[in-house]
């Protein structure tokens, strides 16, 4: 390629991002984004997707304002199909989603009736190179670790939002993989309320996320804390957490590599943790000037002062490798997303 062909080739790359841009600032100029947030009020999704609807539109083109607005169901089920089905693909209406709704179709939830690779995926505010998710149990148990809960020989009741929630499926890998008998008590609306049948005694365990359990019971976590954590997964660095170097990883008790192979497939969503999507069909420019204003955002002293104060793990990824784990994830043998279903199963 020659110097005159490669410069006509970037002028005219930059002729056509400014338009984009233009068209971008010409369309959000004055709009009111709605900001869909898959769970009820109070928890950690809740807190993630609000925090990002006072910081957004800053960094659009057009500076449109932002509302959010909760639409919990079916651990996050109904925000997906909505979006999926429902919302215009004009890029006033976006979505937080729980981190395992872009596999749930995967893995056999026929309450999830979306393709998860034709959505418009904006990026993910945390990859969990920050944070881990635990089980954790109550101190009234009067056990610390997985050989005295087995000894227990007891079940574990443990509190769940939902079939599709992470903690609910957390708990059936985690049980077989470790040989411990959970008992999953479902029916709880987010993991605000989760916490507090803990706290009360109607269960004794639940899965939470290291952020979110520090943001809603930041005591909880302290050595006098009324709980024991028990088991971590999904940290998105290397080994443990680098705050919790006691608590084994799941995988580290795993005894088989079929086994581990279940773990893998555990914690592929927390890589996305907290995904944010458009409805299929978005214009190309809108998606890129959304992705754009959020990669934006993420390095933004306000958006990140905001969220430290909220106890929140900002490790953000962009769109397009949000898209491409979702996409390796189904190009995986369907022996082994079939041995994962049938594990999910068992599991109540």
């Amino acid at each position: 390629m020659t110097l005159r062909t490669l410069t006509a080739v970037l002028s005219a790359l930059v002729i056509a991002l400014a338009a984009s841009g233009a068209r971008s600032a010409d369309f959000y100029a004055g709009k009111t984004i709605t900001l869909i947030i898959p769970a009820g009020e109070g928890g950690g999704y809740d807190g993630y997707a609000r925090l990002a609807a006072r910081h957004l539109g800053k960094h659009l083109p057009g500076k449109p304002r932002a509302i959010a607005v909760n639409k919990p169901g079916a651990s996050g089920t109904v925000a997906a199909n909505y979006m999926y089905s429902v919302a215009k693909p004009d890029g006033l209406t976006i979505s937080g989603m729980y981190r395992q709704m872009p596999f749930a179709p995967l893995f056999g939830n026929k309450r999830a009736t979306y393709d998860a690779t034709k959505y418009g995926w904006i990026g993910t505010s945390s990859s969990f190179k920050n944070d881990a998710s635990f089980l954790f149990v109550h101190k009234r148990l009067g056990a610390s670790d997985v050989d005295q809960l087995k000894a227990r020989n007891k079940p574990l009741q443990f509190g769940s939002g939902g079939r599709t929630s992470t903690g609910d499926e957390g708990a059936r890998i985690i049980g077989p993989v470790v040989g411990l008998d959970i008992k999953i008590v479902r029916g709880y609306k987010g993991s605000a309320q989760t916490l507090l049948a803990v706290e009360k005694g109607e269960v004794d365990a639940m899965i939470l996320g290291i952020s979110s359990l520090s943001s809603r019971k930041p005591a909880w976590l302290k050595p006098d804390g009324p709980i024991h954590l028990i088991l971590q997964f999904g940290y998105g660095g290397e080994g443990r957490h680098p705050k919790f170097p006691n608590v084994p990883r799941v995988d580290e008790l795993a005894s088989t590599e079929a086994d581990k192979a279940l773990v893998f497939l555990l914690q592929a969503p927390f890589k996305i943790a907290r995904p944010f999507a458009a409805p299929p069909g978005l214009p190309a420019d809108r998606l890129a000037a959304l992705r754009t204003a959020f990669m934006a955002m993420s390095a933004d002293p306000a958006y990140l002062g905001e969220a430290k104060r909220l106890k929140l793990d900002i490790s953000p990824r962009p769109g397009h490798e949000v898209a491409k784990v979702i996409d390796d994830v189904y190009k995986l043998p369907p022996a082994m997303v079939k041995r994962y279903i049938d594990a999910l199963k068992k599991g109540g």
